[in-house]
């Protein structure tokens, strides 16, 4: 479920403006003084690995100091359940990474600019793993001033948004509303606290328009009951945002069932080609998957041509499934079935 979590983080925090809100609640005033957040830019590049990709998402953003020069500010999302006792350790890998990055951009550079190391967790448990490199380095406490010119000291700003207050959060906007569903998302009384955030969705559909309405409907009903939520957000976005956020609902809803058909679709064509052996049986698969991908057909582009409706009643097995493959991607069913 963890791209769910990390679509949302970048598709919000991804854009410099909600980046800078970000930051300005995040930073301590004397580092706020001290950076041009207007100057705030994204640089798009990632350096978790794909060993870590299931527990964490970056985004690195450079910005100016007030004098002009160059700061980094790197802002990790950790979207497991429970801390990473060893976060001090992978965000100095990550900020060697970025400097090596940076080397490569900059070939006659002879300094290095500031990394602004930044942990956003949403887990459910509270976040008491070591923020300080240091303290992850095993010594006895007797032995730390012995050897203190040799312990690093690195440390990461935490953003745990299981200690934010509800209230705090309800006087913000978009930020603010994705950083609630982060908080909340795990809870079997999800849907129902929605009703209370309805100033939240008002605020950010005026800051965003209606993508702020599709971002928490795509959000919302990936990790909750999908008809139940439906409901519940056809109900709740009427009321903030009028019928037009309503039709916004029932269009994702619509994409993500026409999505779950099309996955039953591939599995079962794939059980079909492993049982088609048997003859009878695999004509009996072709003939379901010939059925389902005309009535997806219909249900992306509405009513089909003779021809459409002739060409997938001949096709077989493999070239169902290729179609179905592309069924999200064309234009027409005339254009799918011509690729």
């Amino acid at each position: 479920m963890s791209h769910h979590h990390d679509r949302l983080f970048k598709d919000v925090f991804g854009e410099p403006r909600y980046a800078a809100q970000h930051l300005r609640d995040a930073l301590p005033p004397e580092v706020l003084a001290q950076v041009d957040l207007d100057s705030l830019q994204r640089v798009e590049q990632s350096f978790v690995s794909a060993e870590l990709s299931e527990r964490h998402a970056d985004l690195l953003f450079t910005a100016k100091l007030n004098d002009g020069r160059d700061i980094c500010f790197y802002l990790l999302f950790e979207h497991q359940s429970s801390p990473d006792p060893m976060m001090a350790y992978r965000m100095v890998g990550y900020t060697m990474l970025i400097w090596q990055s940076w080397l490569r951009r900059n070939p006659g550079a002879r300094r290095l600019p500031l990394v602004y190391p930044l942990v956003l967790y949403h887990g459910e448990r509270t976040w008491r793993a070591p923020r300080d490199l240091g303290d992850l380095i095993d010594l006895p406490p007797e032995s730390r001033e012995v050897f203190a010119p040799a312990i690093p000291s690195w440390r990461y700003d935490l953003g745990d948004l299981s200690l934010e207050p509800d209230e705090a959060l309800r006087r913000g906007a978009l930020v603010a509303m994705v950083k609630l569903l982060f908080k909340h998302y795990h809870q079997d009384d999800l849907l129902e606290r929605l009703a209370e955030w309805k100033v939240v969705f008002r605020r950010a559909t005026e800051e965003d328009g209606l993508r702020a309405i599709e971002l928490a409907t795509r959000y919302i009903l990936k990790v909750s009951d999908r008809q139940r939520g439906e409901r519940v957000l056809k109900q709740i976005f009427n009321e903030v945002a009028g019928p037009e956020a309503e039709e916004v609902v029932m269009s994702i809803a619509d994409r993500i069932e026409a999505r779950g058909h099309a996955k039953g679709l591939k599995q079962g064509m794939e059980r079909g080609r492993q049982e088609g052996r048997q003859e009878g049986r695999q004509e009996g698969r072709v003939a379901q998957a010939r059925d389902l991908l005309l009535r997806l057909l219909a249900h992306r582009f509405g009513p089909l041509p003779s021809e459409v409706e002739a060409q997938v009643n001949t096709a077989d097995l493999d070239t169902l499934t290729r179609w179905t493959d592309g069924i999200f991607t064309a234009e027409s069913a005339e254009g799918l079935l011509r690729a």
